[in-house]
């Protein structure tokens, strides 16, 4: 399917331009895993702000 293979490819070339730590905490938040490393305050304030630099991301590509 078009359209779905495009989505694809936007969502993985909006997600390459974010950090390392924030495309980890993305599918790690996508994949519903818990984090082991830090507390759950914390990965819940980090999963904002990478939620926050994705959907800025995606609007400097494709606008709003």
């Amino acid at each position: 399917m078009t359209l779905e293979r495009d989505l694809v490819a936007a969502a993985q070339e909006v997600l390459g331009r974010l950090s390392p730590a924030d495309q980890q905490t993305l599918l790690t938040t996508f994949e519903g895993e818990a984090p082991t490393d830090v507390s759950a305050a914390t990965f819940r304030k980090r999963r904002e702000r990478a939620v926050s630099r994705l959907r800025d991301a995606w609007r400097l590509i494709y606008g709003n």
